[in-house]
């Protein structure tokens, strides 16, 4: 079986492997959380029972008037009971059934005491309502029988109305006694109050009676309540708790085998893995060595052939530099040629005047000069002057001299502008007037131009800046043909300097065809162009964006189509330490 196959029967059976020991440890129960999580929650349940138990006591003995509490604590417990409820034994919770007995045991003992409490509240309620007005009726019935000049019936109303609050209040057997021996007196009195008193004597005796029922129900409902106290049913769910964890205990043993078991077979296959990586690593090594061997060989080649097309590039554009300089060399080599015969021609008569002269002087030399001879030599001569003077011959070969003069200054400026744009003689960076060498491109590309407008923005505080010259007419070259190339023959090209920051900023800008944004994304890669085959090869661009970037500048591209391109160059003052390489 090959080792691929047995590589992904092996992660195949890892991820199953996995995948179940994940399932059946989502099946099986945390104890130790769950045990800490239950004794948490039964602690709280027992200490709510509690607290009714001292509350129910409180106010059985009438500690504590308000039951507020009371309500709260039975309020907080159902909630506990509830909450336990749904956390551990709802539908996907505790299956066993004897903690569900337990719980539904002690959950229902919990409902009864709140039943219990709750029919408390609503007896005491009655109760203090007649506790409230119970005195007040008493004490019209005292004024009532003292204007009636009773004394025995205001003094058995004094007297029921105290023992109806001590035993209303604090539950007094002593004073349930003395208030229904006095119950018959109260009967017997009816007849000798006044008339106008039945509703007050009426009102009294329904308070007395509600107080004294009232009282013996919530002294009942409270004793009850004392008496459901749910510490037997908490301590038996709580005994439950602990057997089911105990019998959990088996499930998760066999879980942290299983785990082990899991883990060892991914230690070999692990170990099985990281022999086949070491055997493949040695194999891919040797491979490695022998593919980057050929890439080297291939890079190597790849250079030279940048190389060859860099230099095929800068023959390109000498190619057009030479045709323009040819033809700006050619236009006064022509006019020179021209007035160099016309000067050799008029020269003819100035020969044969310097012949006479010639000859007068060997006459005058003769001990007898022959002045007939001389007078006949002269004569000539001055007849020769005469025609040279009607013909202003000598007036012409001044102009055609002057003329000269300026077509060789003319070729001798466009020779120092070819040697302002080579530089050859410099290799290595060094301060530079950067307009020297835009005004030296521009001298030369002058037939490429042709008759499009060049309008030059030089900042003429412009520092000298640290450069190659060279290399950056090589830039200002290749730029400039482009946007000569790019506008019609009425068209213009800006050429804008100024300083910016820690350097300079040269602009060029045509109001030519322009580029689309793909041909800005890509007009610096190398062979990228848009001229016809033949006619470029994609590389100018590409050498002034590498020539830039080792001058430590940026160029930068803005274009439109229909609107134009501006090429943004900038360049440091200063080169690092590093001596700049040279753009071969």
């Amino acid at each position: 079986m090959k080792p691929s196959t047995l590589l992904l029967i092996y992660l195949f059976l890892a991820i199953a492997g996995g995948l179940g020991v994940f399932y059946y440890q989502s099946t099986v129960p945390d104890n130790k959380e769950i045990s800490n999580d239950v004794t948490q929650r039964l602690l709280t349940i027992d200490g709510l029972n509690s607290d009714i138990g001292e509350l129910v006591l409180r106010s059985r003995y009438n500690l504590d008037p308000n039951y507020d509490s009371l309500t709260r604590s039975a309020t907080l417990l159902d909630q506990s009971i509830e909450s336990f409820g749904e956390a551990y034994f709802s539908t996907e919770g505790v299956s066993d059934p004897m903690l569900v007995k337990s719980f539904e045991k002690l959950k229902s003992e919990v409902m009864i005491q709140r039943d219990l409490i709750e029919s408390f509240k609503s007896h005491n309620s009655v109760l203090r309502n007649s506790e409230k007005y119970a005195p007040a009726a008493g004490q019209s019935l005292m004024s009532i029988a003292k204007e009636a000049k009773l004394d025995d019936a205001e003094q058995l109303y004094g007297s029921l109305v105290r023992e109806l609050l001590a035993y209303s209040l604090l539950g007094s057997s002593f004073s349930i006694e003395k208030i229904k021996v006095a119950l018959p007196q109260l009967v017997e009195l009816e007849n000798k109050m006044p008339e106008f008193s039945r509703v007050s004597m009426f009102e009294f005796g329904r308070h007395i009676e509600t107080v004294i029922n009232e009282k013996e129900l919530t002294d009942q409902y409270l004793s009850k309540v004392l008496l459901s106290t749910s510490d037997s049913q908490i301590d038996e769910l709580s005994q439950g708790w602990s057997q089911w964890l105990l019998s959990n205990s088996g499930q998760q043993s066999f879980l942290k085998q299983l785990n082990i078991a899991y883990i060892s077979f991914l230690l070999v296959g692990l170990a099985f893995v990281t022999w086949r990586l070491r055997n493949l690593y040695q194999h891919l090594d040797h491979e490695v060595a022998v593919q980057t061997e050929e890439v080297k060989k291939a890079f190597d080649e790849l250079k030279e052939s940048e190389t060859k097309l860099v230099q095929s590039e800068k023959m390109a554009s000498l190619g057009q530099m030479v045709a323009g300089v040819a033809h700006e060399i050619n236009t006064p080599l022509g006019y020179i040629s021209s007035n160099v015969d016309t000067i050799r021609l008029n020269m003819g008569e100035l020969d044969g005047i310097l012949k006479s002269i010639d000859m007068i002087s060997v006459e005058i030399s003769e001990s007898k000069p022959n002045t007939k001879k001389i007078g006949s030599i002269v004569k000539r001569m001055v007849q020769v002057y005469r025609r040279m003077r009607q013909r202003e011959t000598l007036s012409e070969i001044e102009d055609l001299l002057k003329d000269s003069s300026y077509g060789l200054s003319e070729i001798s400026n466009l020779v120092g502008s070819l040697k302002d744009f080579s530089r050859l003689d410099r290799t290595n960076a060094v301060d530079t007037d950067i307009h020297k060498g835009l005004e030296a491109t521009l001298k030369i590309c002058k037939n490429l131009i042709g008759e499009r407008k060049v309008v030059k923005s030089f900042d003429h505080q412009m520092p000298l800046i640290e450069c190659m010259p060279a290399q950056l007419n090589q830039v200002f070259l290749n730029i400039v043909t482009n946007s000569a190339q790019a506008t019609d023959k009425d068209g213009t090209i800006k050429i804008t300097t100024k300083r910016v920051g820690k350097g300079i900023e040269i602009s060029f800008e045509d109001n030519g065809e322009g580029m689309s944004a793909n041909g800005m994304k890509q007009i610096f890669d190398p062979f990228y162009t848009t001229k016809d085959v033949g006619q470029g090869t994609g590389l100018g661009m590409s050498i002034a964006y590498k020539i830039v970037k080792s001058h430590g500048g940026e160029i930068k591209v803005k274009s439109e189509i229909g609107k134009g391109t501006q090429i943004l160059v900038q360049l440091p003052l200063q080169q690092s330490q590093a001596e700049l390489s040279v753009i071969k």
